[in-house]
């Protein structure tokens, strides 16, 4: 059985990317985020890129994600000082999401 699981492609898939998974926390581990963290701060970056203010609603969306758990990322991020929350003028129960100047730095364009 041994001999199958290593000829998988989904087993060879998985451990590359556990593989990636394990390299990206020890690039990010300085900067003390999770890779789920890291994926929210992108997503909010390449929507300010393009002049698209999101919610968190909006990035559990553009993530497949659910909503509970992402807004507990990003009430984590707050926290953290990396996101600030804007009062949404088209939704008043909802927020928009933005970036502080400091953490735009660490996110690569591409």
């Amino acid at each position: 059985m041994g001999e199958l699981m290593h000829k998988s492609l989904g087993f060879e898939i998985n451990r590359l990317a556990k593989t990636m998974k394990h390299i990206f926390n020890q690039e990010i581990e300085e900067y003390q985020l999770t890779v789920p963290q890291y994926i929210v701060l992108k997503i909010i970056y390449d929507g300010l890129q393009k002049d698209i203010a999101l919610t968190a609603a909006d990035i559990a969306d553009e993530n497949c994600s659910d909503r509970p758990t992402i807004t507990g990322i990003v009430q984590r991020l707050c926290k953290m000082g990396h996101v600030i929350k804007v009062s949404n003028p088209n939704d008043k129960r909802s927020s928009l999401l933005e970036l502080n100047e400091n953490i735009v730095k660490l996110i690569p364009e591409n």
